[in-house]
């Protein structure tokens, strides 16, 4: 009869490759997306001149997980504008950095978070009304933001954008947006 040979020593067996998790399988790559949200300015005067109601548009860049789930610095860029029958018109690009922090279990598909950030806001302003002709000024300002990320990709977050007067104005207020990284 035949025989099987023995099978070669542990040391000559080949060795299987390690286990990977699901985050070391894939590469990390830089996800970038849009934000899109409301402004209400919290000021009666800047309301009465500019609208209640204000346009955000941002811009998101990084793995929103990886933002919120740890503590983080981020770059922090938005646009904010509005316009009521080419007499009033407002414009703020609030641009910094943002810290924030995951609240709670961060392990879940959705999850909360908190943060605050610094920032220099450029602001063009026009109110014929007052006899402010459109000039370009800058300024500072903070913010502090509350959200909840959904999945590796989506955002929800309430801010309140703390802004230093300008021209007179006092263009603080809240902020609500929702975002999506690519």
């Amino acid at each position: 009869p035949l025989e099987t040979p023995p099978p070669p020593p542990a040391a000559l067996q080949p060795t299987p490759p390690p286990a990977t998790t699901k985050n070391e399988s894939q590469p990390k790559r830089l996800r970038f997306g849009p934000e899109v949200g409301v402004y209400l300015p919290t000021n009666g005067k800047a309301q009465d001149r500019f609208g209640k109601t204000w346009t955000n548009i941002g811009i998101g860049i990084g793995s929103i997980s990886d933002i919120h789930r740890s503590r983080r610095i981020a770059l922090d860029i938005s646009f904010i504008s509005n316009s009521r029958n080419s007499e009033e018109e407002i414009f703020l690009a609030p641009i910094g950095l943002a810290y924030s922090v995951g609240l709670g279990k961060q392990d879940r598909p959705t999850a909360a978070y908190a943060g605050v950030s610094a920032d220099l806001v450029v602001a063009s302003l026009r109110s014929d009304q007052d006899r402010l002709p459109t000039r370009t000024s800058v300024t500072g300002g903070a913010s502090v933001f509350l959200g909840t990320r959904f999945s590796e990709s989506g955002y929800a977050e309430v801010r309140y954008n703390g802004i230093a007067k300008i021209r007179g104005f006092d263009l603080s207020g809240i902020n609500l947006s929702a975002g999506f990284r690519f």
